[in-house]
């Protein structure tokens, strides 16, 4: 006796296939792109979200900012806003503006004050905890990007990626 596959299965199992495709080049994508900033941009950091008011009215919480690596760091001048890790905990980024550069014992130090702060930081800037210069500000995106990677955020991408794969599984098209 002969058995015949059931011709709606199959249909199904390629549009589950081609979803499962899709998703994946969207992820693929996304690191990609991550990677490719890092390598082109010449920085582990290649974009940083405000956080604070000490760079008010430059740059305000939620902006996210383009950062460029610097590998000579004698190239950055006074004046311009750097990235850099705090001297208290390395995982903390800080955007300040550099107030003044000066060679210590063969080593170049920077001096640094948010625009908001009414005094410059007390700490001194090693060369080594620089992550590099801001080179653009998107306005108010880093608020959507922190509103995505929260555990709300994440929980409605699934949700609707979901949603999708339901509708495609579910609403034959030739019906």
């Amino acid at each position: 006796m002969e058995t015949q596959a059931d011709d709606s299965v199959i249909p199904t199992k390629r549009r589950l296939l081609k979803i499962a495709i899709v998703v994946i080049v969207i992820f693929s994508a996304a690191y990609g792109v991550l990677f490719s900033l890092r390598f082109a941009l010449g920085t582990e950091f290649p974009v940083v979200i405000v956080n604070g008011v000490s760079m008010i009215p430059t740059y305000y919480e939620g902006d996210l900012l383009v950062v460029q690596g610097v590998p000579d760091k004698s190239t950055i001048e006074v004046q311009e806003i750097i990235v850099f890790h705090s001297p208290y905990s390395w995982d903390t980024l800080i955007v300040h503006r550099v107030v003044e550069a000066r060679t210590l014992n063969d080593q170049l130090i920077f001096r640094t004050k948010g625009d908001n702060n009414n005094v410059q930081d007390h700490w001194q800037v090693r060369e080594e905890h620089i992550v590099g210069r801001v080179l653009q500000k998107i306005p108010y995106m880093g608020g959507v990007v922190t509103a995505i990677q929260s555990p709300y955020g994440i929980g409605i991408l699934y949700s609707l990626i979901i949603v999708v794969i339901a509708l495609e599984v579910f609403y034959n098209k030739k019906d």
